[in-house]
C-alpha cells in the first residue's frame, strides 16, 4: 500500500521535533495533546533526560474539552505552571498534536493571551503530529529566531559590518587554516541543525567545535547542542553560518534574508571534505550577498571531494539530504541518497530519490539495480531498514535515534571523530 508502513518504525514525529529542537534553550514547550506524544517523545526520541532536564509539558486533553474547545483550562494550566517553575523559562513554545489541530484551535490567539498574562514571550510552532522530525524541529528552529533574537539593527550583527568580515576572511585565507598567526578577529560561526535525532553520540558536536576551533573559527554558538540561551542570542553576530542538517536549513535561510548572513550547507565527515568546507565558508563570509551561489551548493559532492565515478560501485544512503550528501563525498563511486523527508526534497540532487511509505524504497532499490546491473550495491541507513531490503545487498548500519530510537544508542556513529583518529575516515 503507497505511503505506508508494515514493516518500518516510522521517523520521529513533528512534535518530537519540535521538542528537541527547543530542548536546551531554556524554554517550556507545552504539547498540546491528551498524553501520548509527550510519552513518545521522551521514551523513544529523546535521550537527554537522563543527565539534563527540560521543562516539556503536556496540556492532558480529554474528550469533553477536544470537542467543546475548554481553551481557558489550557491557557490557566500554562500560566500557572510558568509561575511555578524555577528558574523561570525565558519562552514559552506551544505545538500540539492532531486533535487540536483537526479542531482548529486558535493557537495565535491563545499564545497572546498567554503572553499578556505571564510576561513571558510566547510563541506558535506550526505542527499536526502527522508530520516528520524534520518539519517540526526546522520551524522550531525558524520561529524561535523570530521571536527570540534581537530585531535587525539592534545589535552588532554582521550585516552591519561587511567590510571588517572581508577583511577578517582575507587575514585567514592568506595565513592559512590553523597556524598561529596574529589576525584582528578569527571568523565568527553559527552551527545549525544539530539535534540528538540526527547526531545522537554525545561526542559528535564537542568534536565538531574542535574541527571549526582548530581551523581557525571562532564557534558563537550551535542550534542546539551545548549552547546557552545567551550564547544563542548573538548568532546575528557572526560571519556565517553552517548548516549541518536539513533541520537547520529554514532557520539559516531566514538569518542570510533578515540579517545578511549567509550559510554553507554541509556536514565535515571526513578531513578531506572539512577542507572544502573550510573554504566555501570563507568564500561565504567575504562574498556579497547578491553574488553568493546557491547555498546548497554542497550537493555538487564530485568536485568537492575530486572523487570519481567508476562504474563498478554504487552507493545508497538512507536518510537526510545534508549529512547524506556530506557522507557520499567520501565514496568511491556512484553515490545515491533515498530520503523519506518530504521537506528535504529541494535539497536532492539529480540522481536522488524521495520516498514515500516502504513501497516506493523498494521500487527505488529496484530503479538503481536496473541502471546499474554489473555493480556492487553498498546500503548505509538504520539497521531497520535491512529487513526491507533484500538480502543480497552489501547493508552497512548507520542507526539514528529519529529511525530506531534508543534500540541502538551505543552504535550511534561519531561523524566528526575523526578529529580524535575515531569515525569517518577519507576513502584512499
Amino acid at each position: 500500500m503507497k505511503e505506508a508502513y508494515r514493516i518500518l518504525p516510522v521517523c520521529a514525529g513533528d512534535v518530537s521535533g519540535i521538542a528537541s529542537a527547543l530542548y536546551e534553550l531554556g524554554g517550556m514547550v507545552v504539547i498540546h495533546d491528551p498524553s501520548g506524544c509527550n510519552s513518545t517523545y521522551n521514551t523513544h526520541d529523546e535521550i537527554r533526560w537522563y543527565d539534563q532536564e527540560s521543562y516539556i509539558f503536556i496540556s492532558g486533553l480529554n474528550m469533553r474539552d477536544a470537542i467543546l474547545g475548554n481553551d481557558r483550562k489550557f491557557i490557566d494550566d500554562i500560566v500557572e505552571a510558568a509561575g511555578e517553575l524555577d528558574p523561570k523559562p525565558c519562552f514559552i513554545a506551544i505545538c500540539n498534536s492532531p486533535v487540536p489541530y483537526l479542531n482548529g484551535t486558535d493557537f495565535s490567539g491563545i499564545c497572546r493571551i498567554v503572553e499578556a498574562r505571564c510576561g513571558i514571550k510566547t510563541f506558535y510552532v506550526p505542527g499536526n503530529g502527522m508530520h516528520d522530525y524534520v518539519r517540526g524541529a526546522g520551524r522550531a528552529f525558524l520561529e524561535y529566531a523570530r521571536r527570540m533574537l534581537p530585531a535587525p539593527g539592534q545589535g552588532t550583527g554582521s550585516s552591519a559590518e561587511p567590510s571588517v568580515r572581508q577583511k577578517v576572511v582575507r587575514n585567514i585565507d592568506r595565513q592559512g587554516l590553523g597556524r598561529d598567526s596574529e589576525q584582528p578577529r578569527r571568523l565568527r560561526v553559527c552551527v545549525l541543525g544539530a539535534t540528538p535525532l540526527t547526531y545522537g553520540n554525545r561526542r559528535s558536536i564537542p568534536h565538531l567545535r574542535r574541527i571549526l576551533e582548530m581551523d581557525g573559527f571562532e564557534v558563537t554558538a550551535v542550534w542546539a547542542m551545548g549552547s546557552t540561551p545567551q550564547e544563542i542570542y548573538k548568532s546575528t553576530d557572526v560571519d556565517v553560518n553552517l548548516v549541518i542538517s536539513d533541520t537547520g536549513i529554514l532557520a539559516a535561510r531566514y538569518l542570510k534574508e533578515t540579517y545578511g548572513i549567509p550559510f554553507v550547507a554541509g556536514a565535515p565527515v571526513t578531513r578531506k571534505l572539512w577542507a572544502e568546507l573550510a573554504r566555501k565558508l570563507m568564500e561565504a563570509a567575504e562574498q556579497p550577498l547578491q553574488l553568493q551561489q546557491d547555498e546548497t551548493a554542497f550537493l555538487m559532492r564530485v568536485d568537492a571531494a575530486g572523487r570519481q565515478y567508476d562504474g563498478r560501485s554504487v552507493f545508497i544512503l538512507i536518510g537526510e539530504a545534508v549529512l547524506s550528501a556530506s557522507l557520499t563525498a567520501s565514496a568511491g563511486g556512484t553515490a545515491i541518497i533515498l530520503c523519506p523527508f518530504p521537506d528535504s526534497r529541494p535539497l536532492l540532487g539529480p540522481e536522488d530519490r524521495f520516498f514515500d511509505g516502504e513501497e516506493e524504497l523498494v521500487e527505488c532499490i529496484s530503479d538503481v539495480r536496473r541502471n546499474h546491473p554489473d555493480a556492487v550495491i553498498d546500503i548505509w541507513a538504520d539497521p531497520m531498514y535491512k529487513s526491507v531490503l533484500p538480502a543480497d545487498l552489501v547493508f552497512h548500519p548507520l542507526p539514528a535515534l529519529a529511525c530506531s530510537g534508543r534500540l541502538y544508542r551505543t552504535q550511534f556513529p561519531d561523524y566528526f571523530g575523526w578529529v580524535e583518529g575515531e569515525g569517518m575516515q577519507d576513502n584512499p
